[in-house]
């Protein structure tokens, strides 16, 4: 069975080349490659967090909306841990 889940991933693109949406682009395509039907992508905007983590001040927040099984949060989490450039990720299931 199919759940809907919600990910909030934010982007530190401190070196890299392309833009945000080819940024977030990439991310769709490795949530798609472990499984997952990728529904949506939103561009949140650039924030400041409220301290400077890692000295990082602030970063790209990117909202996906997708499905898959019950274990295709944890493949994703695992895989995007390693990709370089992802900095923070949260993960919700829809109702």
């Amino acid at each position: 069975m199919a759940y809907n889940y919600e990910g909030i991933i934010v982007l530190d693109t401190r070196g890299y080349e392309g833009s945000v949406e080819d940024f977030s682009n990439e991310v769709a395509e490795v949530m798609k490659n472990e499984g997952a039907e990728v529904k949506s992508v939103e561009d949140l905007g650039r924030k400041e967090f409220s301290y400077n983590s890692r000295k990082l001040a602030g970063g790209f927040y990117v909202r996906y909306e997708f499905s898959g099984e019950a274990e295709i949060v944890s493949k994703v989490k695992e895989v995007l841990k390693i990709k370089e450039g992802v900095y923070l990720q949260h993960y919700k299931r829809l109702a």
